[in-house]
């Protein structure tokens, strides 16, 4: 025979508020675990430092047979293991790109430096009356270095834009 309807009722009530709270715990363990998954994958100061850091020391893992890079053996290399691929890739291609843009100003201020020394040495070369005693030659000794100075520039510029062409 089958308990009183009253009885029943009271029973299933108690069963639906345990099976309610059963899944509203596992939500909140869902969501929890949502989230510190989130807060690993924000990129910490010491995170970055880390990865870059560990490509200073040892460069890009490249994978062997295939010639492109390992991110799984760079995460264990920079120990960023709670960290994912794409992650680790994106911060590692924001590092390239601080780096081209702190190459590039370092360059840009090295250009302007010895445009400014050039002009001030025209400047003191014409605004002088010492004719072509001592001065002269050393004068033609600068002007050289300088135009040594330049084409290193140049041939640096060359095989960097070279070396970037090859990367893409």
């Amino acid at each position: 025979e089958w308990p009183a309807v009253d009885t029943l009722t009271k029973r299933v009530k108690r069963m639906v508020e345990v099976l309610a709270k059963v899944r509203r715990k596992d939500e909140m363990q869902q969501l929890r675990s949502k989230k510190e998954e989130q807060k690993a994958q924000e990129w910490t100061k010491k995170d970055r430092w880390l990865l870059a850091q560990s490509v200073m020391r040892w460069g890009a893992s490249v994978h062997e047979e295939t010639g492109e890079t390992d991110w799984e053996a760079m995460r264990e290399l920079c120990g960023l293991t709670k960290k994912n691929v794409a992650s680790i890739q994106s911060c590692y291609e924001s590092l390239l790109e601080e780096a081209d843009a702190i190459i590039r100003k370092k360059r840009e201020e090295r250009k302007v430096g010895a445009k400014r020394k050039r002009e001030d040495k025209k400047e003191e070369g014409t605004g002088s009356d010492e004719g072509e005693g001592e001065g002269a030659p050393k004068q033609e000794e600068e002007a050289k270095q300088e135009e040594d100075e330049e084409m290193k520039e140049r041939q640096e510029e060359a095989e960097e834009e070279g070396a970037g062409a090859e990367a893409e």
